[in-house]
């Protein structure tokens, strides 16, 4: 819900969702409750409410999606599969930034990961405040349309959406 309260914050119309509804907001970000409490409004719902077109003008934005505590299917899969819309936010780890041994880190399904690389291109990826063990990014996607040439299939990427591909390391 914090990611949802700093967003309506500057006019976005955030509509949240979850597995479980939320309580009541609290006000001014500090209560004694604060751990029981969520910062916005919080709807019941899961990959469901993604089918169709009624928020297909909205951007998707997952946060820490697969913990798979309630299930072992991924919340994020499900939720890309039922998406119609053209932009997506992910919050966490995502392929190549973590430090585990699994290189698709701890955040959302390596199956998601690929999915969303398949259907999408990376616009943006910022570095995010993390705990130790995590490297977590915020990232935007938008959906890719794809150009067949003799049979194979192209990812037509516009010009301005294009992200650099030169990375360098501060001691190399």
């Amino acid at each position: 819900g914090y990611w949802g309260f700093l967003l309506s914050r500057m006019g976005v119309d955030y509509v949240g969702f979850d597995l479980e509804e939320s309580q009541e907001p609290f006000r001014d970000g500090v209560d004694d409750d604060c751990l029981e409490r969520t910062w916005c409004k919080i709807h019941k719902g899961g990959p469901e409410v993604l089918t169709g077109t009624k928020y297909q003008n909205h951007t998707l934005m997952l946060c820490y999606p697969d913990d798979f505590e309630n299930s072992e299917e991924s919340l994020a899969l499900q939720c890309l599969d039922n998406y119609q819309g053209d932009t997506i936010i992910h919050i966490g780890e995502i392929f190549g930034n973590t430090i585990l041994d699994n290189p698709f880190g701890k955040s959302s399904d390596p199956n998601f990961q690929v999915s969303l690389a398949a259907s999408f291109h990376k616009v943006l990826q910022i570095p995010l405040p993390s705990w130790p063990t995590s490297v977590d990014t915020l990232t935007v996607w938008k959906r890719t349309e794809y150009t067949d040439v003799d049979d194979i299939l192209f990812k037509n990427i516009p010009e301005g959406e294009n992200i650099e591909l030169v990375m360098c390391c501060p001691d190399t």
